[in-house]
């Protein structure tokens, strides 16, 4: 967010609140979002393991991808995996 708010030449506070009224959300929880819709594509289109997939997604250790995917789907990845894999 430092980084993005100098780039864009406003103070972290206005990025925010900017952000917020033209996206809908900080850019914390727009990044947030973005990693777990590209996990999401990687975890049904192919068969890399998952931790794997939370590397590529940015993840840090599988732990924090976990926590993050469960928070967001209400599921584990490996259960989004089973659901996308039966309906295809």
């Amino acid at each position: 967010v430092k980084e993005l708010a100098s780039v864009a030449r406003m103070s972290e506070r206005g990025l925010r609140q900017a952000f917020i009224k033209h996206v809908g959300c900080t850019p914390g929880d727009r990044l947030r979002s973005m990693r777990i819709d590209s996990a999401k594509r990687l975890l049904a289109g192919s068969s890399e393991k998952i931790e794997v997939v939370a590397h590529r997604c940015g993840y840090p250790n599988l732990n924090s991808f976990f926590a993050a995917f469960r928070r967001m789907e209400k599921m584990t990845p490996a259960e989004y995996r089973r659901i996308m894999r039966f309906r295809s």
